[in-house]
């Protein structure tokens, strides 16, 4: 439990269900370069109160800490930032030496945030691609949403299916996604509509 882990890291043992939403909170919006501002406001506590949360939280992950900084400076000596896939996110502002403070700190958090947001992306879409080309009977991808994908079967070939589903998404992709430090692990809902 992630979002568990780092509320703990920042509370400490025993930390509550809303400490742990904080956590969950925290463990998002830094991807997007969250301010203590910003988190005071959302949980009515003082700036200095969410400033140390941040604080606690880069202490607590300083390889991640380490990794962002070295997007940051990545893209502002190159004007772009690459994905795992090879795919460019171009943010040539970057370059300008007298960007209003502001506008740097909107590119880096692009900076920090497309190689991950991008990954989870290109995971899924390699996903969809490679389940289409093993399917079989009459089932089909209807489409991803968001870090899943929705497949659509008769009720003979949801075993079939389900199994595929795991082979593809948990073996195949970690085969093809070899620099993964952590197992792709998958959780399969099967109803009649979707949303139930």
């Amino acid at each position: 439990d992630l979002h568990g882990l780092t509320a703990e890291r920042i509370f400490g043992k025993g930390y509550t269900k809303q400490q742990r939403s904080i956590g969950k909170t925290i463990n998002f919006a830094i991807g997007y370069g969250v301010q203590a501002k910003a988190l005071s406001r959302k949980f009515s506590v003082p700036y200095e109160t969410a400033e140390n949360w941040i604080n606690q939280f880069w202490k607590s992950y300083r390889k991640l800490y380490l990794w962002v900084e070295k997007q940051h400076a990545f893209v502002r000596k190159h004007g772009w930032i690459a994905s795992r896939f090879g795919r460019v996110r171009h943010l040539p502002e970057a370059l300008i030496k007298d960007l209003p403070k502001w506008q740097m700190a909107a590119l880096l958090r692009q900076a920090s945030n497309y190689p991950i947001q991008s990954a989870g992306a290109d995971i899924n879409n390699l996903a969809c691609i490679k389940l289409s080309r093993q399917l079989k009977g009459d089932s089909r991808i209807i489409l991803p949403v968001h870090d899943s994908v929705m497949v659509d079967c008769p009720k003979k070939e949801i075993k079939e299916v389900s199994a595929l589903c795991k082979e593809v998404m948990e073996n195949q992709l970690q085969k093809e996604c070899s620099w993964l430090k952590v197992k792709l692990k998958v959780d399969q809902v099967i109803a009649q509509r979707w949303g139930n």
